[in-house]
């Protein structure tokens, strides 16, 4: 075992080549140069490393675990073609420069949590054959998993992710689960549609996300919450998917993706009318709550089926033919002032639903058919103005 903790080199630290028959130590070692060890080594512990230049550990092979937490790289750090047959412990970790996984295979837990990336790091064909932890990460800049394959899911919950790109490999059976975490500018590269069948949404923000980008990858309904790994066994609440969509729906007007802004509002309101049901039926709520949300759950089922929460004006239209028509058959039996005719009756309706005006004076028209013809005007005239304001909505988006 050969050990240099917390030793200081003032320059570079070079161990290429160098033959160590057990592990390596250079746990609080700090570096002013570069770093480069290429050897094979039954275990490496950097724990509180710092390196002021750069760090070049590609195609080394590490028989035990990798310990470099609470470390800081101020340059680049080559990891490509890296084997580890221990765990892998980055966690609290700062990388000042890029930094390379590329083709690099982890066979123990990789674990980089809190970790901070300042400036590109990338993961393409990186390839993890056990848990893979990025909780609370930050990457400033590109992180690239381009086809990075995993047996686990890889997560990347509550990660701060400015740029970047996640593209599925040809196997299509790396999930990502991105619950909590903030989505800036982020490609999403599914090799098949439904792209939130790979991605965990769940509260995710929004903040530069590019929904109109991923428009040909969603499903007709827009389901952003149909996480299918089977490793997750976390399914979220009704009050879970309505925050869900909210946060969706938000990061969507901010980019001015007005479609994807439409369909997510209109499911926040669908998992909102659920939610009242079940608080409905919920026994450990008092009786004045359970009548409340009875009230709003019929205001929030009259909303969608009138005017689709103001986002589907043709349905108001629907529900205007609807009224006309119903109000027919009670002018037929209490005989409208044109007569008995069916045709006489709808044209009645109609004007009593657009307008209120009778055709004549309403002194030769009996008081019950002023009465009805008053209150379907004062419905024709709540659902036209309605209309507009789904119209003008709907025109807006």
């Amino acid at each position: 075992y050969a050990d240099f903790h917390d030793s200081d080199f003032h320059s570079d630290l070079d161990l290429g080549g160098a033959f160590l028959n057990k592990s390596l130590g250079l746990s609080g070692c700090s570096i002013s140069g570069d770093l480069h060890f290429d050897t094979d080594y039954d275990g490496c512990d950097s724990y509180g490393i710092s390196v002021g230049a750069t760090a070049n550990l590609s195609k080394l092979t590490i028989d035990g675990d990798f310990n470099a937490q609470q470390s800081t790289f101020s340059e680049l750090v080559d990891l490509n073609n890296i084997t580890v047959h221990g765990e892998t412990n980055l966690s609290n970790s700062t990388f000042g420069g890029v930094v390379k996984f590329d083709m690099a295979v982890f066979n123990g837990e990789f674990n980089a949590t809190a970790a901070i990336f300042k400036k590109k790091s990338s993961f393409s064909h990186c390839i993890f054959k056990s848990v893979v932890i990025f909780k609370m990460a930050e990457f400033k800049r590109d992180a690239e998993f381009d086809k990075t394959s995993s047996k686990f899911q890889i997560k990347l919950n509550e990660c701060k992710i400015n740029l970047g790109v996640i593209r599925q490999p040809e196997d299509n059976n790396t999930y990502y689960d991105l619950s909590r975490a903030t989505l800036g500018d982020i490609d999403l590269k599914p090799q098949t549609k439904d792209v939130f069948k790979y991605y965990k949404i769940h509260k995710t923000e929004f903040d530069g996300f590019d929904f109109s980008h991923h428009m040909e990858l969603y499903s007709d309904e827009y389901n952003i919450h149909t996480y299918e790994c089977e490793q997750d066994t976390d399914h979220p609440t009704t009050a879970e998917l309505v925050s869900t969509y909210l946060k969706s729906k938000n990061g969507a007007n901010r980019v001015g993706a007005t479609t994807a802004a439409s369909k997510f509002f209109m499911k926040e309101m669908k998992f909102r009318r659920v939610l009242h049901w079940e608080n409905l039926f919920n026994t450990k709520a008092s009786i004045i709550q359970r009548i409340k949300s009875l009230i709003s759950w019929i205001s929030n089922w009259f909303l969608n089926i009138s005017c689709g929460y103001g986002e589907r004006p043709l349905r108001t239209i629907g529900i205007s033919f609807c009224v006309i028509l119903a109000y027919t058959p009670l002018y037929l039996l209490i005989n409208s002032p044109q007569g008995a005719s069916i045709v006489r009756s709808v044209s009645f309706s109609t004007q009593a639903f657009a307008t209120l005006i009778f055709g004549q004076s309403t002194k030769s028209v009996p008081l019950s058919i002023q009465f009805v013809g008053a209150t379907e005007g004062f419905i024709g005239a709540f659902l036209i103005a309605l209309f507009v304001f789904a119209l003008t909505r709907s025109i807006h988006r």
